[in-house]
């Protein structure tokens, strides 16, 4: 991105932080209701959700549930009180979600109906960074004495 120039001794230019990337894995115990379910809080940047990432490994049969919450609105799915389940399944859609008002966090919220195993769900985001505009004072360095006598 070309920078734009501002006043004197000074160059302002737009900043394109591009995407930041967010993990999170949530191992959920065995016989995890979902009226009890397990939560994790998965911070993140401020920006806009682009990419999203859900794997429920082999061995889940369906049994695992995931919700995404920002702030107290369940985003993904996003039908209220639909959950991502599956077994060796994985979920990849994009997205365009802001997410401007602080805390900048996830409510990952999960239950697994299996009596006898824990499981874990794997979660992937992109999140994209505006451009800002950034001022940057440039100084000249200081020239030796009697440089252009």
């Amino acid at each position: 991105m070309l920078p734009v120039l501002g006043p004197i001794g000074t160059l302002e230019g737009l900043v394109d932080w591009g995407a930041m990337r967010y993990t999170a894995s949530v191992t959920i115990p065995a016989d995890t209701s979902e009226a009890d379910p397990h939560e994790e809080c998965l911070g993140i940047c401020f920006g806009t959700i682009s990419q999203v990432f859900v794997l429920f490994p082999p061995g889940h049969a369906g049994l695992t549930h995931l919700q995404i919450f920002y702030q107290t609105r369940q985003i993904f799915p996003t039908t209220p009180g639909e959950s991502f389940s599956g077994d060796d399944t994985q979920y990849i859609f994009s997205e365009k979600w802001p997410v401007f008002e602080a805390p900048h966090e996830l409510l990952l919220r999960a239950w697994n109906e299996d009596t006898e195993y824990e499981h874990t769900i794997y979660v992937q985001l992109s999140v994209l960074v505006p451009e800002l505009l950034v001022p940057v004072v440039i100084q000249s360095p200081a020239l030796p004495e009697g440089m252009f006598q």
